[in-house]
């Protein structure tokens, strides 16, 4: 299914058949007549601007709610345009409302539902509206919302797990990153003044961690720079360092189930193979390639091969799922088992990380110690002596 052109939030000013000016906020594609949407309602349209969503996490306050109500009024028997007027008074955010009331009039005017999603595509993926599109045709939709429920559901718990797995490492880096700057920027100098002031001549150790100090603070910004580029440009090379792995492994783990799961559900409702592929093209560059070799012929199994997209683990069960004719089955299990490396490379971060974190504040404080209290204690104790 293309997508349709998708929806824009517009706060319109406009002049009512009693002449008074009202402001109307309204879902519209950019290339509507506004003057002849309001004039059907016996309004002057005057002027319009666009809106930012009040829904900050679309997914977990607009979409999984919407799914959840919608499966199971329709599973009662009721039918769609009920079923979305019972949901849209459910909703307490007048954006969510106004989004539902859009799909009921587009709906009335003969869309399909799957049709008047796909208009708000912030809130409805190509997966979800695929699936939809094809249990419309074969009566299954409530098997469909149910299954995308699941679907998203999924989706959320691994991510939520995946970020509070991460919490603790993040706060720990944060955390040491700003005992370095205070060590630096704050600790070093006014020891180095202190030996300036007593004419303490220091250790080599100690003019070492000095002129560390007033380098960092002298190169400040460029060391800043040349860090944000290192970060933020693409890198072209690949870095063999067990961190920098780790990480990319998370990365490819993430795009593998993603694959996996997305493949599951819309092969569960029957979707065309090509179309399902095409829906999930933008996960990784590979399905592409992936489906010009099926396109020539060529078994699924055969052609991810090719693309070296996946692993030989993870092949041999799509192949048994393509000698079983059971493919949608062989993916949820590929979905499975890649969801459980996610969490257990999620906590191998952590295994790492932490003890990094910790072993880096232990050197800092032995450094301060050794480097800083010491030739002071030493030198006061000298002083005392004499």
């Amino acid at each position: 299914m293309a997508r349709t052109k998708d929806m824009q939030l517009y706060l319109c000013k406009v002049l009512d058949k009693y002449g008074k000016v009202t402001h109307k906020k309204i879902f519209l594609e950019k290339e509507t007549n506004l003057y002849e949407v309001f004039a059907n309602s016996d309004m002057i349209f005057i002027s319009k601007s666009q809106q930012k969503s009040s829904i900050r996490a679309p997914v977990q306050e607009f979409t999984l709610p919407f799914f959840k109500h919608f499966g199971q009024l329709i599973k009662n028997q009721l039918n769609i345009p009920e079923s979305l007027q019972i949901i849209k008074n459910l909703f307490v955010d007048e954006e969510a409302r106004l989004i539902i009331e859009t799909i009921i009039q587009q709906i009335h005017l003969g869309m399909s539902l799957s049709q008047s999603l796909s208009k708000f595509e912030r809130f409805f993926d190509k997966i979800s509206l695929k699936a939809i599109e094809v249990s419309e045709k074969t009566a299954k939709l409530p098997e469909a919302i149910a299954k995308i429920v699941y679907h998203v559901s999924e989706k959320q718990a691994l991510k939520s797990k995946i970020k509070t797995s991460m919490r603790y490492p993040l706060i720990l880096c944060v955390f040491v990153a700003f005992t370095f700057v205070f060590w630096i920027f704050v600790l070093v100098p006014k020891f180095a003044e202190l030996f300036c002031e007593l004419n303490i001549q220091p250790p080599i150790i100690t003019r070492i961690v000095i002129n560390l100090s007033n380098f960092v603070i002298q190169y400040f910004w460029i060391i800043v720079l040349v860090c944000c580029v290192l970060f933020f440009i693409p890198r072209k090379y690949k870095f063999n360092g067990y961190h920098i792995a780790i990480f990319n492994t998370l990365k490819r783990e993430i795009q593998v189930y993603n694959f996996f799961a997305s493949m599951e559900i819309m092969l569960h409702e029957k979707v065309n193979l090509i179309d399902a592929l095409e829906c999930i093209s933008d996960i990784t560059p590979e399905i592409k390639m992936v489906i010009s070799y099926i396109k020539s012929g060529v078994y699924l199994s055969e052609a991810i091969k090719k693309c070296n997209f996946l692993n030989e683990c993870e092949l041999s069960i799509i192949k048994t799922g393509e000698k079983s004719g059971e493919l949608w089955a062989a993916f949820k299990s590929a979905s499975d088992i890649s969801k459980q490396n996610i969490e257990n490379l999620s906590q191998r971060i952590v295994a790492v990380i932490q003890p990094f974190a910790i072993s880096f504040l232990g050197l800092l404080l032995i450094i301060f110690i050794y480097a800083l209290i010491v030739p002071l204690y030493s030198n006061l104790n000298m002083e005392l002596q004499c």
